[in-house]
């Protein structure tokens, strides 16, 4: 990944990049403007060098418009998304066919502003998978689109950038942090929490089931109770009473957990 001074640099980068190549508010689509602004995106933004690091279609002899070479090895295909659904569906499938031929594992993918990279997969030779779709054109996103271009920046890329990238992505695959979720270390942990806060004995069967309740249902703090958010406990009357307990409502209160 990119140093802070070097992120800073990647951001004045396409803040460049958006006042010289997207002002222009037309729908028309221009091929020709279209490969100058992607040559651009590839040179002026992500650091790579035309011709020797950035090859045309026509040394391609393929469906892609430009693919980043360094030091002979083919890093990724980069396609200029055309208007028509169908004619774009058509033009996606071939492009990956050609990728899985060339083995090449990524594809770049410019629509305008839009800016998606994809994964080929090997085993559906006409799909991918997206890692991220960024829109340049919003000038608030400019900080979130440098943090994930850099791992496409040339440097960055030569140092396998785009393997840590993919890592990145599938540590975070929602099917890998459900696994994680419902691993022994994490329901260990579960059943000791709820034992202190309610004290009762749950069983790991009853944990794990409540954890896929809540990934199935998509239960998060934002859903907390009325309680919970205003962060306050319901009123219960705690005075001692002569010759008594705690009253009943004040006794059976749960102390109130906080996020884990």
């Amino acid at each position: 990944m990119l140093s802070r001074g070097k992120c800073a640099k990647l951001e004045q980068a396409i803040r460049a990049y958006r006042e010289v190549h997207l002002h222009s508010t037309s729908t028309t689509f221009d091929e020709r403007i279209e490969r100058h602004r992607a040559v651009a995106l590839l040179s002026d933004v992500l650091g790579f060098a035309p011709v020797s690091d950035i090859r045309s279609e026509a040394q391609l002899k393929g469906p892609a418009d430009f693919a980043i070479q360094l030091q002979g090895d083919r890093q990724m295909l980069v396609s200029i998304r055309r208007p028509g659904a169908v004619a774009q569906e058509e033009l996606m499938a071939r492009v990956l066919r050609f990728a899985v031929i060339e083995g090449v594992d990524w594809l770049l993918t410019i629509d305008g502003a839009h800016v998606g990279l994809h994964r080929v997969k090997y085993e559906e030779p006409s799909a991918a998978r997206e890692v991220f779709m960024i829109d340049l054109a919003d000038p608030l996103q400019v900080g979130a689109a440098a943090q994930v271009l850099q791992f496409l920046q040339k440097d960055v890329v030569a140092r396998k950038g785009l393997d840590l990238l993919w890592n990145r992505t599938i540590a975070l695959d929602p099917k890998n942090l459900a696994a994680l979720l419902c691993s022994s270390p994490v329901v260990n942990y579960l059943q000791r929490t709820l034992r202190a806060r309610s004290m009762s004995n749950f069983t790991e069967a009853e944990v794990i089931g409540s954890v896929k309740r809540v990934l199935m249902d998509g239960i998060g703090p934002e859903e907390e109770t009325e309680v919970e958010r205003n962060g306050q406990q319901p009123k219960t009357t705690s005075r001692l009473r002569k010759g008594r307990g705690l009253t009943p409502a004040a006794s059976a209160q749960t102390p109130r957990g906080t996020s884990y």
